[in-house]
């Protein structure tokens, strides 16, 4: 759920620069200056947290350690990589209501 609450807090974000009438590229710049240290460090967090289980002896709670934790780094990937470009490669034209 919190790797899902990044991605939208980015895309709120983003899409409200882009409302303001900031062109992609610094509406861009200017979500992730805002958004990138938050989402860094709950990721590492998260990351981290669910990491330890693959360390327990319970190979149900190793594999779901294994899990989650890696679907955290991949969201994390996901907003700082695969989004942006989402957001450089989109032509369509944002406006407010």
């Amino acid at each position: 759920g919190i790797a899902v609450d990044d991605t939208i807090h980015v895309l709120v974000k983003y899409l409200r620069y882009r409302r303001e009438g900031m062109e992609s590229l610094p509406a861009m710049e200017k979500t992730f200056q805002e958004t990138g240290l938050a989402l860094t460090f709950t990721s590492i967090i998260l990351f981290a947290g669910f990491g330890i289980l693959v360390f327990t002896q319970f190979k149900v709670n190793m594999n779901f350690g294994a899990l989650a934790s890696s679907i955290i780094a991949l969201a994390l990937f996901a907003d700082f990589i695969i989004l942006p470009a989402v957001f450089a490669t989109s032509k369509k034209s944002i406006k407010g209501n």
